[in-house]
This record gives structure tokens, sequence and C-alpha cells, in this order.
């Protein structure tokens, strides 16, 4: 078989259509495009809808639809809630002729081995995965699948319309247990940065889940994303998996030492009897279930009287089927946003949720699928990603937070919806001033994730107000704001609020947002300011202490200079002073004997007179004595030659300028002188 006959095979397993003529003449009027093609003929009036389930794909036609309904109506005649049977089935029709959807082509290779996958693409990757389980016999918790357009980064409950994939896809398969490289391949992710797969069993409720995170993500991170899948808080929580013990909740889970790609993990509850569990995987509350109730279309209010008109026709512990079967205070028509409620629709947020993503995503997918497209923006993220994204940004940059909480039970709720929340004027304000982070409290394990979570962020401020709210006051808006490094309530909306309280409350609530950001700023500034008169005041302080703590260093410096000065020249003068007293007493020693005063020899007798120190000396010398012994007499005496001139009287000159190998005599220093000893003057 060729790829036309491949094609024609594919249109007609698509639509239905048998006649292979007509078959042709669609796909060659879109250029053997199969998916223009398949949309195409989806407009035809005989075709209402798609139904698939795994690979297999069935038209269902107006009469079918009709018959469907029909025996939906039945099912439900005896049971307990009671249903209005003028529900118009023109608008199902009609929303559901328009509908075509796309078909995505993927091409999965595994060891050389491609497979063509064919996918709708209102599924999600865990349902590809589910596919390509069934084709290569891979478990679907194995399967690592890359090479996704724009690099895309996925996860197992990722929908393929959200993607904007193309029509074909090539993906290679890859077993997790079989990557030993160490780090799962991606192109748009550096060689530092690894993705861990944790499988987490919480073994104070017995479930499991599977969490992917960054290497670069701390163990306190993940403890806080694990305290808002769970129901065990972050101090309480007790973890069983990490290779040694951990230290500080401040590692990343690079450092820890866990295997990579996937580690398992138990989690226990230190703060309970893990014997003792509140909610068991078997057990559910009475409000999960109870069967959905059947709401028929109502006209649309013209004043915010036939609101409490709603309330004051339902008397309290009266059911809500009670209120449809009043036909006296209203018609059936055909609301703006949805139809009806059926016994097999989906709730917004499936009973027992723990991953507050994956159960915003789905509230999105059956908002959309109950009420149409045309809906305020869904904050989609954790309360935590919400606060950044809004509360906790620059006071220039914040936005007020507003949480939307649903309820299945409530008789406002498609009134709400269809009349405000999906209003053209609300819509616009809403996406401009907030962001609006949706939730559904209709099953009490839902209602209770969400009030763990809000405890967490704010406190019981929201878990007083949702006490003293019935179900019949819901959908709820509630607007948050921070003020003071504190998150208040701002404004609360019930489902009784009609379209212009709606929209002046909300122009108040922005107006008082902006007052007290206006206050909040000038605060900060003020605060700015102080704070910079602070640091300036601190600054020149510190520099003062530094000048003073300079200037003393210095001073203690030029002292021990001092100091050190003084004490090397007393060193030195000591030495002189020692070298001095070594000369004088070897000169002393060096010197002879004084002749006897009955020496026959010629004796001269010399006379020393010192004019500073006013001292005299005498002695006796040979006149055959050289003038050398004289001079280093006179200098054993202290005074060196040097320092000091040795005068006679007549005629005046410095004996020491004389030759000093020649005589006493010979100098005529015979038979008496006397010298003077005075400093030399340089």
């Amino acid at each position: 078989m060729n790829s036309k006959d491949n094609t024609v095979a594919d249109f007609q397993a698509c639509t239905g259509i048998e006649d292979v003529g007509l078959a042709f003449k669609y796909l060659e009027d879109h250029q053997w495009n199969l998916i223009d093609a398949v949309n195409s003929a989806m407009k035809n009036d005989n075709i209402v809808d798609i139904n698939y389930k795994g690979d297999d794909i069935s038209i269902i036609s107006p009469s079918q639809a009709t018959t469907s309904l029909n025996n939906i109506y039945s099912a439900n005649s005896s049971s307990s809630h009671k249903v209005n049977p003028l529900i118009n089935t023109s608008s199902l029709t009609k929303n559901t002729n328009n509908m075509g959807p796309k078909i995505l082509i993927f091409n999965i290779t595994y060891k050389d081995k491609t497979s063509v996958i064919k996918v709708l693409e209102s599924q999600t990757v865990g349902k590809l995965k589910e596919y390509i389980e069934e084709r290569f016999k891979i478990p679907t918790k194995e399967i690592y699948l890359s090479g996704w357009y724009n690099n895309l980064k996925v996860f197992n409950y990722t929908i393929l319309s959200s993607l904007s994939l193309p029509i074909e896809n090539n993906l290679q398969l890859s077993k997790l247990s079989h990557m030993t490289s160490g780090k799962i391949p991606s192109s748009n992710e550096s060689q530092s940065k690894r993705l861990y797969t944790l499988y987490i069993k919480n073994c104070w409720k017995d479930q499991k889940y599977t969490l992917q995170m960054p290497g670069d993500k701390t163990i306190k991170e993940l403890k806080d994303t694990f305290a808002e899948m769970s129901s065990i808080p972050t101090k309480d929580q007790e973890w069983i998996g990490f290779p040694f013990e951990i230290i500080s909740d401040s590692v990343t889970l690079n450092k820890t030492g866990i295997n990579f790609p996937t580690q398992d993990f138990e989690v226990f509850n230190k703060a309970s009897d893990s014997n003792l569990l509140s909610h068991t995987s078997n057990g559910r509350s009475s409000v999960d279930e109870d069967e959905p109730m059947m709401i028929a279309h109502l006209p649309p209010p013209t004043s915010s009287k036939i609101f409490s008109n709603i309330h004051e026709t339902q008397e309290e512990g009266e059911g809500d089927e009670e209120f449809l079967d009043s036909s006296d205070n209203f018609g059936v028509f055909d609301a703006p946003c949805s139809s009806f409620k059926l016994s097999n629709q989906q709730p917004l947020i499936l009973p027992n949720t723990i991953d507050v993503v994956e159960g915003q995503i789905h509230f999105v997918n059956q908002f959309e699928l109950r009420y149409g497209k045309t809906h305020p923006q869904f904050f989609i993220g954790t309360m935590q990603h919400a606060l950044d994204a809004s509360c906790n940004l620059p006071i220039l940059e914040r936005k007020l937070l507003v949480v939307y909480l649903h309820h299945e039970k409530s008789i406002l709720s498609n009134i709400f919806i269809s009349l405000n929340l999906c209003s053209e004027t609300v819509i616009n304000y809403l996406n401009a001033n907030f962001i609006l982070w949706p939730w559904d409290v209709t099953h009490t394990s839902n209602k209770e994730l969400f009030l763990r979570i809000t405890t967490i962020k704010f406190g019981k401020i929201l878990e007083n107000t949702l006490k003293t709210t019935n179900v019949n006051e819901y959908p709820c808006l509630i607007v948050f704001q921070k003020c003071r490094g504190q998150f208040d309530i701002l404004n609360i909306f019930k489902g009784s609020t009609c379209l212009e309280d709606l929209m002046t409350t909300l122009i108040h609530s922005v107006d008082m947002f902006r007052n007290n950001q206006q206050s909040s700023l000038q605060e900060e500034m003020e605060r700015d300011t102080r704070e910079n008169i602070k640091r300036e005041q601190d600054e020149a302080y510190r520099l003062s202490l530094e000048t003073d703590k300079a200037k003393k260093i210095a001073r203690v410096k030029e002292i021990e200079q001092e100091q050190l000065i003084q004490k090397l020249k007393e060193e030195e003068d000591e030495f002189k002073m020692k070298e001095k007293e070594a000369i004088k007493m070897s000169l002393a020693d060096s010197l002879p004997e004084e002749p006897p005063k009955d020496c026959v020899s010629p004796v001269t007798t010399i006379k020393i007179r010192c004019i500073n120190q006013s001292k005299t000396f005498q002695r006796r010398f040979l006149a055959s004595t050289k003038l050398e012994i004289l001079l280093n007499y006179i200098a054993s005496l202290g005074f060196d030659q040097k320092e000091y001139s040795y005068m006679t009287y007549w005629p005046t000159f410095d004996i020491s300028q004389l030759n000093p190998n020649e005589t006493l005599k010979t100098h005529n220093l015979y038979p008496q002188v006397s010298l003077t000893i005075t400093e030399r003057v340089e």
C-alpha cells in the first residue's frame, strides 16, 4: 500500500466516510494534508463528535448523541437528583459540530527501530507513553523521550495541545535504567544541571508520588514541595532514602549523593502514629461519594435581586434538586457559557488530588470543556509561584492575588461563571490587574489540601473565612494584598454578587491597592532615606574611627621609631665608650715605665692641662723617648688626637702634627714642657 492509500485509510478511519471518491475529493482539495482534510470533513452536519479510546476512533452522529442523552435522562430519572426534562440539546449539537480534533503523528525511534504512533492532541504525554509501553513493552516509568519540538520540557500531565507541536514529530526513546552517562540528554540543559526523577512513598497515607526536580534545588525546597502535595508539614517530614545523614536542609540534591536519574524515598509523619491514618487510599468522604448533581440552564438574572431570591427560595437543609424543580421563578434557556452537567462529567479537580499543578491543569481543561475558552487567564502553578508573580514583586510591579474557589454543589456556580466570571469586562479587568489562582473545593480531600497550602502561606485567616461560608455561597473570589510585609484579605466576592457589584468592588479594590501601594512606596522611600542617612552616619563614624586608629598607630610607630633610634644611639655611644676604654687600656699597657726621679739619663717633664675638664696630668719621660710614646700617653688619658689638639705654650704649635718617630729632645720638648688639650674645631 502506497503513501496515498495509507492517507485515504487514515482519513476514512477518522471521519467514517466510506465513499472512497468523496475521501479522495477532500484530500485533493487540501493538497493531501490529512489534518486539514479531516477538519474540513468534521464541519459536515452529519458529524457531531469524535470519541476515542486508545488508538480506536469512533464517530457519533447527532441521532446517536440524542439517543445517548435520552438514555442518560432515563438512567437518572429514578435517582435522588431531579432533572428538568426541558433541557435544550441544540446547543450540544451546535457546539460539537465545529469540533475537529487534531491528530499528531509521532515517529518513535528505539534501538534503530522506528514505530509510528498517532495520538489526538487532547491527550497527555503520559497517555502517549502508555501507547509506547504497549508498542515497545517498556514500563511507563522507564520511558524517556527526547527530541521534542523547540526543545520543550514536558511532564506526564502535559497536554499535547498546549505544546503547539507540528503534525509530525520525531522522538528518540531511551530507557532510564540503561542510561549510564549520569545525565539525561537535553540540548537546552547545561552539563552541570541534572533533572532527578524522585519516586516518593507517603508511608502515612500509603500513597505514591513521582516528582521531577533539578539538582540545584535544596532539600528545603523538596520538602516544601512535598508539603503542598501531601498532608505532612515540612517540619514533621522524616525522609528515608538518602545515602547518608543530611545535616542541613540547604544542601542541594546534587550534593546529597542520591542516585541519578531516579531515586526512591519513603516519607513518614513524625507528628502522627503511622498506624493510624486519617485518610486511606480506599477511603473517601461522604462528599466524594455523592453523585454529581444535574443542573439545568437558568435564565440570566436582570438585577442583583434575583441572586438574593435564590437563597430565599432554598430553605436551610433543602437539597439542590428542590431548587431546580422550582419552575415558577425560572425558565429553561441556553446559558451563554455552559450547557449542563451530566452524571458522567468529570469534576474540575479530581478527588484526592495531590499535585497542585496537575489539578489546576485538569481544572482549566474541564472549565473550558464546560464553559468555553472565553474566561480569565488562570495562573497555573503552586501558591508560592502565584505569590511570587503578584504580591512578592517589587512594590511598583505588584498585582493583587485573587483566589477563585469553585464548588460543584452550589446552585450559583453556573450562574456566577456565565454572567460574571466569563463577562468580557470582568475578563479584561482581571487579566490587567490581578493574578487569578483557581481551585475546586467540592471534595473534602481537595479542600483540606487547599487549607494546608494556604495555612502555610497566610496563617489561619483564610481557614476561618471558609468555615463561615456555606456551600450555596460559592463560588468565591478572595482578593489578597501584601501590605507592610503581611498578607491581608482585601475583599471577598461570593456567588450571589451581581456583575455590577462585582466590577464596582473590583475597581474599588484596585483603587485601595493603589493607595496602599503609594503609601507603602512612600514609607519605603522614607525608610530608605532614613537608612541612607544612618548608613552615611555609620560610614562617617567608621571613617573617623579608622582615622583615629591610623593616627594612633602612626604615633605608636613614631614613638617606637624614636625609642629605637635612641636605643641604637645609646648602644653606639656605649660601644664607642667601650672601644675608647679598650684603646686607652691598650695604649696604657704599651707605655714604658716612668723613669724614677734619681734617673741619671736626661729626663723631660711633661705637664698636661685640659681646659674643658680642668684636669692636670704630669709624667716624666726620657729625653730619648720618641714623640709617638708621648702621643699614646695623652690618648690613654682619653684625649684622642682626632678629637683634641695638643698645643704648646710658646712657641704655640700642635705636637700631634710633628714627626712621631723623632725623640722629644729633637722636637725641643726638653727638659720641661706644658701642653694644653683643646677640642678640635671642624
